[in-house]
């Protein structure tokens, strides 16, 4: 059984993928406190039930309120 090696991507592929990652950090520190803070407690709400599945919860670990 031969395996096949995975191709590597080009040079240009890599550039255009390291260019948009320093264009959507650029981005994400531009944001303000609150959109940050909004944004973590949003990523919370999403994994947290991922990790509930697996274990109980400790108290620290439930999502933040979000006062509107």
């Amino acid at each position: 059984m031969s395996e096949m090696t995975p191709r590597r991507p080009s040079p240009e592929l890599l550039s255009r993928l390291r260019e948009g990652k320093r264009e959507f950090h650029a981005a994400q520190r531009s944001l303000s406190a609150p959109d940050k803070v909004r944004m973590v407690i949003e990523l919370q709400r999403f994994t947290l039930p991922i990790i509930a599945k697996r274990r109980a919860l400790t108290e620290i670990e439930r999502p933040w309120p979000l006062d509107d």
